[in-house]
């Protein structure tokens, strides 16, 4: 592992004031949430509207069609973690949970959007790096299903990436924690060469 750090299950109630993979896209630039929106959003002082709500449910609904795509396409069957199971290294800000893991080598991570991209989301590479960091595996699988159609990524883990973006993650979950919310915040932007293979 990196640095000798081995990895530590914890249950989800630790998931609390922790920047998991899932925000980290917001973190670098790759979201859409002010820093004012973002820290009411992590003290529990707002909530997504009704339309996001629906899409978060829609995925949810349909987390288990992107695993049995994926299972169909690579023969491969991950172990089904799930949101039950955070996974942290020793820092104590950060964390993830992930859709699958493969052995010692492999994560998956599943979408469901109401139509089929071209290509997935930038903040989607983010996020699977982090996760791939953290959880100490190389190769990173991202499962996107839609009711017309699907489609399989692939991305390596980079191993710069958490060198550059681990200062940024770490000034964006202090901002979060805060006791007040941040002025002016100027959102950073990592820039980034985000590889996916198909």
């Amino acid at each position: 592992g990196r640095g000798g750090q081995r990895l530590r299950p914890v249950l989800s109630p630790d998931r609390v004031g922790r920047l998991t993979a899932s925000w980290h896209p917001e973190a670098l630039g790759y979201g859409y949430l002010s820093g004012k929106a973002a820290w009411e959003r992590w003290n529990g002082l707002t909530e997504p509207d009704d339309v996001a709500k629906g899409f978060m449910a829609w995925g949810h609904d349909h987390e288990a069609d992107a695993v049995a795509y994926f299972e169909g396409v690579t023969g491969i069957i991950p172990d089904r973690t799930g949101d039950d199971q955070l996974f942290t290294p020793f820092d104590v800000w950060a964390g993830c949970t992930t859709d699958g893991l493969i052995e010692d080598w492999g994560l998956l991570e599943c979408k469901a959007p109401r139509s089929l991209p071209e290509k997935p989301k930038d903040g989607h590479w983010v996020q699977v790096q982090s996760q791939l960091h953290i959880t100490q595996r190389q190769t990173g699988y991202l499962s996107i299903w839609t009711p017309d159609g699907s489609s399989l990524w692939t991305t390596q883990a980079i191993p710069e990436y958490w060198t550059l973006a681990e200062p940024l993650l770490k000034t964006y979950h202090a901002m979060l924690c805060a006791p007040k919310p941040p002025g002016r915040w100027k959102k950073p932007k990592l820039n980034l060469d985000i590889q996916w293979e198909r």
